[in-house]
């Protein structure tokens, strides 16, 4: 009874991926190169764009000095991910490269449209990789483009009164895509050799410039004479039809 029962399962086993098989084969088969072609050029006008959404609100906190509980305006922010342009026979598949969790990105219409992802996340650098499928029985759940997006961080530095002072310094922006480490913290020192690093930088520049210049400035001149010579040539020859 054991043999027999053991065959029984084999035989359903292969049944199964018979059918199976027979279905990938069935699909393969009706996914025209049309099909194929059209979901694949739809696939690469999927896009992502990643934007800072600023809440305003209020906050409070305690004055002991003056024993109140203080109001304050506040600032709350999160990322708003949109992916646009996920057309009809398709979804999108976004991987957290952080906590490698999968959500499927599908639009309300069946005619497709743009999806929104929003995450309040503000305290890590998180790469986000989307993957384009195919979702048309024809072709089963093929995979039509992957790409990846970067969602940035708050930088708590851009807080500091150094960093009020200098935003424009790489390590002072609000929002960063890699995380700032400053050597035991001082922002004061780390601004100011980093100013002094770019005013060198600049000023090693413009000597290559006019060092360029000076070692090419034949060349210059005869290039502009050779355009002056030609621009005269043919105003001149102009001028001749002119008076003919």
């Amino acid at each position: 009874m054991f043999k027999t029962l053991k065959s029984g399962l084999i035989m359903v086993g292969i049944f199964t991926l018979s059918l199976f098989i027979g279905l990938e084969v069935a699909n393969a088969q009706t996914c025209s190169n049309e099909i194929r072609a059209r979901l694949n050029e739809a696939a690469q006008k999927v896009r992502a764009v990643i934007e800072v959404v600023e809440t305003p609100g209020t906050g409070e906190w305690h004055d002991d000095e003056a024993g109140l509980v203080r109001g304050e305006d506040i600032i709350t922010y999160s990322f708003k991910i949109t992916v646009y342009n996920v057309g009809p026979g398709m979804y999108v598949s976004m991987n957290n490269g952080m906590t490698k969790e999968n959500t499927i990105l599908l639009p309300d219409s069946p005619e497709g449209g743009d999806v929104v992802y929003t995450t309040d996340n503000i305290t890590d650098v998180i790469t986000y990789t989307l993957t384009v499928f195919a979702n048309v029985e024809e072709c089963g759940r093929d995979t039509l483009r992957t790409f990846t997006v970067v969602k940035p961080m708050y930088n708590w530095y851009s807080e500091t009164l150094g960093c009020r002072e200098n935003p424009t310094v790489t390590f002072c922006h609000k929002f960063v895509t890699k995380e700032v480490s400053i050597p035991d913290g001082d922002i004061r020192t780390a601004i100011e050799e980093y100013i002094g690093k770019e005013a060198e930088k600049a000023s090693n520049n413009k000597e290559s410039l006019w060092g360029w210049l000076g070692d090419n400035i034949i060349y210059i001149v005869i290039g502009v004479l050779a355009v002056a010579g030609i621009a005269g040539g043919t105003i001149y020859i102009v001028r001749r039809r002119r008076i003919i």
